[in-house]
């Protein structure tokens, strides 16, 4: 081994030894080690400062970064977030905005860690519109990202901004993690929220089915001694309905009783739509039987409801009824009704809705044409569903993924290969 080999190993180990001595509190020793070392690096200084902060020792971290910096080390995207979390706890914001510019500088503001570190720095040291602008300022905001500032909105008692950033959240897509939801679990304890506030919250967890966290908001509540209205049980009908919950569903049937409230039509859809997964038919088709009115939501919730527990005559009845009534039909509908048809293989049927589909103007919805495409093959009618899927002008992934079940399963080795542009 030569000798600048040995040198570039013994302080690989010691960097491994302080890193280890620093995560197991034994700070004397890291130090030590530190002290020891003749040349000590950008890994060594990094682990050191993150050491000291995750173990509350901001100040020493500061002092440390302040070392590191008068021997002319350069931070990287490691060093930033633990100087940027110790300038947050010890609420030194001039220090903050320092460092801020030397990673603008360095061009490290624009790495997804330290940004998420930034946007916290400015929010827990009172400067909400710059931690504002920052977050708005990343490119690609991981759920991190979003945590930052809707923790640090509820620790500063802004229930209300916490809300709209959490329906912000939903709506971009990006799913809550555990940290998300155990702080919107605590936040009637960190703010006074209003049953809007709440409501909110629970849809927004139903929304991206983290039924279990719904749940749990709505007992918070009950404990407090809130008393829910028809939005949230709404939303508790749709979380006993993603868990199959039904026993829990009956009692707020009962609840709802209780309101002597008119009926309200996206409840009565709940009921339907929960009865329906937990396999109580019989008590979704009273649901909707007394409806004073029925729109095409409810006709398709308890349409639904049958083709999902297997009972696909009724289906097919129902919708014969909604046709015969003209209340109309959607893409739900005829989908739907054509996954029974499916498994009925009832061909005629599929041919009648084809037909009125193509009179809608429904036969290019490409919703609608993979459900064609699906029960034409089952029906084994493998020639309509190539046709149709040969006068698709968009076809997608789930199209292609029926025409080749169709022919795998008939034993037509022979694929058509289609231009879809």
């Amino acid at each position: 081994m030569s000798q600048q080999g040995g040198v570039e190993e013994i302080h690989a180990w010691r960097n491994h030894l302080l890193n280890f001595n620093s995560k197991s509190q034994c700070f004397g020793y890291a130090q030590k080690l530190f002290d020891e070392s003749t040349q000590p690096g950008l890994v060594s200084w990094s682990a050191l400062i993150s050491r000291y902060v995750q173990n509350g020792l901001s100040a020493e971290a500061l002092l440390a970064f302040y070392d590191m910096h008068s021997f002319g080390i350069k931070s990287n995207e490691f060093t930033f977030p633990s100087v940027l979390k110790a300038c947050s706890i010890t609420k030194d914001l001039n220090l903050g905005k320092q460092v801020h510019g030397v990673g603008f500088v360095t061009g490290f503001e624009s790495d997804v860690f330290v940004a998420n570190t930034l946007v916290c720095m400015y929010a827990k040291c009172g400067e909400f519109g710059d931690s504002r602008r920052l977050f708005d300022e990343i490119v690609v905001r991981d759920v991190v990202s979003w945590n930052a500032l809707f923790f640090s909105y509820m620790q500063h008692d802004y229930c209300r901004e916490a809300v709209k950033l959490f329906m912000e959240m939903i709506e971009s897509g990006i799913r809550p993690n555990e940290f998300t939801l155990s702080t919107i679990s605590a936040f009637n304890e960190i703010a006074q929220p209003d049953i809007v506030s709440w409501n909110a919250i629970i849809a927004g967890c139903v929304h991206h089915e983290d039924h279990k966290w719904a749940l749990r908001l709505i007992m918070d509540m009950k404990r407090l001694g809130l008393r829910l209205n028809m939005f949230t049980l709404s939303s508790a009908l749709k979380a006993c309905a993603g868990l199959g919950l039904k026993e829990l569903g009956r009692q707020l049937h009962s609840s709802l009783v209780k309101m002597d409230t008119k009926s309200d039509v996206f409840v009565d859809v709940g009921l339907i739509d929960m009865y329906s997964k937990c396999k109580m038919m019989k008590d979704a088709k009273m649901v909707h039987s007394l409806m004073p009115k029925k729109n095409l939501i409810a006709w398709n919730a308890i349409i639904t409801g049958h083709s999902q527990n297997g009972e696909d005559f009724e289906a097919l009845w129902l919708f014969v009824e909604v046709f015969k009534q003209k209340i109309g039909f959607n893409r739900v509908t005829l989908s739907t009704v054509l996954k029974s048809t499916a498994t009925l293989q009832a061909i005629k049927v599929c041919q009648q809705i084809h037909a009125i589909s193509m009179k809608t103007g429904y036969q290019s919805d490409i919703y609608v044409i993979n459900s064609f495409l699906d029960t034409y093959a089952k029906c084994s009618q493998v020639k309509d569903a190539a046709r149709i899927f040969e006068e698709c002008k968009v076809g997608d992934l789930v199209a292609f993924t029926s025409m080749i079940a169709a022919y795998a399963q008939y034993g037509q080795d022979k694929l058509y290969s289609l231009d879809t542009n």
